[in-house]
């Protein structure tokens, strides 16, 4: 299952539970300032992401395989900013709507993406960029 799926999957199971369950918690000036400054957070790290993408000419697909190492940009901060930025968005939108039940189904996706795409894309790239890849994760973090 790609992981736009996995993590649409999990926001509308949240939805689906915030509908019958809600829970709110948050004020509307945290909920509304926090929700917003997360998504739109999400959107320039993706944007800065699919830049440096671009840039070096490798697929942002994670079905394609990568035919680089990147180091720069975002990719200086994280080994997975697209799936931070998934991340983020999916907080700033639980955020916005004041959903508890979304929140928590950020927990599912991200537990999902980490042992099932993840560690199969490290894997790859272990095995494609030996030595290259290695200092990079030995020198970046997998999240923030």
């Amino acid at each position: 299952m790609p992981p736009p799926l996995i993590f649409l999957t999990c926001l509308i199971i949240g939805l689906g539970l915030d509908y019958l369950w809600p829970v709110p918690v948050l004020p509307p000036a945290i909920q509304y300032g926090a929700g917003s400054g997360l998504t739109v957070a999400a959107l320039s790290l993706f944007g800065l992401t699919f830049k440096e993408f671009s840039r070096t000419r490798t697929s942002i697909d994670h079905r394609r395989p990568t035919t680089a190492i990147i180091t720069t940009g975002p990719f200086r901060l994280t080994r997975n900013p697209v799936y931070a930025s998934m991340t983020m968005l999916f907080i700033g939108i639980a955020t916005l709507i004041d959903g508890l039940w979304i929140l928590a189904m950020v927990i599912p996706a991200v537990v999902i993406v980490q042992f099932f795409v993840i560690a199969k894309e490290e894997s790859f790239l272990e095995r494609e960029f030996g030595d290259t890849y290695r200092r990079y994760r030995d020198s970046v973090r997998r999240w923030l």
